[in-house]
């Protein structure tokens, strides 16, 4: 029995790298850009919405007077927080 390359090269078709590097028969692949995806973090004492987590714990320390990074300092590790 023939193995795949084999039926390949009998039917003209070829497997080499140059041939799967060629893009020019990938109809549907036009959006090969990588896709951004948004994260929105949310306060952990109102509804604000964040960009990032540090822009949230910063407004978490102005607003409410609650210092994440102080208080790992003060504590230690924060095992709920991944951060062991």
């Amino acid at each position: 029995m023939p193995t795949d390359a084999e039926s390949a090269r009998e039917s003209g078709s070829s497997t080499s790298s140059d041939d799967l590097l060629n893009t020019e028969n990938d109809e549907g692949w036009e959006d090969v850009h990588e896709d951004i995806e948004e994260v929105a973090i949310m306060s952990l004492f109102d509804d604000k919405v964040f960009p990032n987590v540090i822009d949230m714990f910063e407004h978490c320390k102005e607003k409410y007077g609650f210092d994440v990074w102080q208080l790992r300092k003060d504590h230690g590790k924060l095992g709920c927080l991944g951060w062991g």
